[in-house]
């Protein structure tokens, strides 16, 4: 069974984010099979040609030392309304894998369509997406994610995004949070009241 994944977006037949995709996929299979092994090329292998140009999709890569699944899905954003947050001292997601049991654990703790995780304080990730906090027209995203997701990059990169260290305290100083992942388009993804997570 494989034990790390990529998920990317694939719109209008392309693959978005493509180099910080490889990136990642590229340092996970040295951290974990030497600086020597090789990496897959994902723009040789992503085969999107055939896709329906106006469906969104997420397409998932599973692999080892090699790819060894490319599967493409239709995308449908979850609704997401209420979140709450949720207590986990020794979580470790640094890298994508494919077991996800502790993330799904925690979720189970709460009512919430979705989970705020802290870690020694401070908060991290949803259960499936990097976090931004909006305060007097600026979006910040915390400096200590379980995994730094591609998106999060590419916004940092472009200057919407301004990484900060965020304690579970300062919650109440923001006025909206927004999920960021690979699938969600940046402007079109809802922005949540704080008031609807439950600290």
């Amino acid at each position: 069974m494989s034990r790390f994944l990529e998920s990317i977006c694939i719109n209008k037949k392309i693959a978005e984010n493509l180099p910080l995709h490889q990136a990642r996929m590229n340092r996970t299979i040295r951290d974990h099979y030497g600086p020597n092994a090789t990496t897959p090329n994902l723009r040789e292998v992503i085969k999107a040609n055939y896709l329906d140009p106006d469906v969104r999709y997420k397409c998932r890569i599973l692999y080892d030392r090699e790819i060894s699944q490319i599967e493409f899905h239709p995308y449908v954003a979850k609704s997401i309304d209420t979140l709450e947050c949720v207590i986990n001292n020794t979580i470790d997601y640094s890298y994508k894998l494919t077991d996800r049991k502790v993330l799904n654990n925690l979720k189970a703790t709460s009512g919430a369509d979705e989970i705020i995780i802290i870690k020694n304080g401070l908060i991290t990730d949803s259960r499936y997406s990097n976090l931004a906090f909006l305060k007097d027209g600026s979006w910040y995203t915390p400096s200590t994610p379980l995994l730094k997701g591609t998106k999060r990059q590419k916004l940092i990169k472009e200057g919407m995004l301004h990484e900060t260290l965020l304690k579970k305290e300062d919650l109440n100083s923001f006025e909206k949070v927004k999920l960021v992942n690979a699938m969600l388009d940046w402007g079109k993804a809802p922005s949540i009241p704080i008031k609807n997570i439950k600290i």
